[in-house]
């Protein structure tokens, strides 16, 4: 099997819209990764870069807060 390495590049917010208990986040993120075998540890794929368009969904907890959901869209295509 294959497993990936992955790096985050950029992360930029967009907006943010904020109520007593939830929030969202807008934000564009830049990754780097590439694939390397499980079996020899040694990469088997260039490094790739890929952006998402993301929304970030969070809930207020007692400690501050959580992301309950994420949504990601791909610019492009992901290897």
């Amino acid at each position: 099997g294959k497993g990936i390495e992955q790096s985050l590049e950029d992360f930029s917010v967009v907006s943010v819209s904020e109520e007593t208990t939830s929030a969202v986040l807008a934000a564009r993120e830049s990754w780097r990764y590439r694939y390397f075998s499980r079996d020899t540890l040694e990469y088997v794929s260039e490094p790739y870069v890929v952006s998402y368009d993301t929304t970030y969904t969070l809930v207020a907890s007692a400690t501050g807060w959580v992301v309950d959901r994420v949504e990601a869209t791909a610019e492009g295509e992901v290897e």
